[in-house]
């Protein structure tokens, strides 16, 4: 297969341009919260990109680094949360749990 032939489809470069910059600035190398199904810890993010989509390495204290990540088209991102629909996970720079007053 040719590089013409491997082109990505217009959405998906559109998807990139729009949502890789935001996903880099806000994300990368930043403490952040994970959360997918009943886990909900804080940790360490560090974002790789590509044609693709993005690869979200995350470290936190008490468990084994890991990677998620999710195709330009499936990826959700703003200055406080991203994820990918379909893949159950989900990043957020603010923490999940609403505090309570006393």
């Amino acid at each position: 297969m040719t590089e013409t032939e491997r082109k990505q489809p217009e959405h998906v470069t559109s998807a990139r341009i729009e949502k890789e910059p935001v996903f880099l600035e806000h994300f990368h190398e930043k403490e952040i919260w994970f959360c997918e199904g009943r886990l909900l810890f804080q940790a360490q993010a560090t974002v790789s990109t590509d044609d693709w989509g993005a690869c979200i390495r995350i470290e936190a204290e008490n468990h084994e680094p890991f990677t998620v990540s999710g195709r330009w088209d499936v990826i959700y991102v703003n200055s406080k949360y991203a994820g990918a629909h379909y893949c159950g996970w989900r990043i957020s720079t603010e923490s999940p749990l609403r505090e309570t007053s006393d």
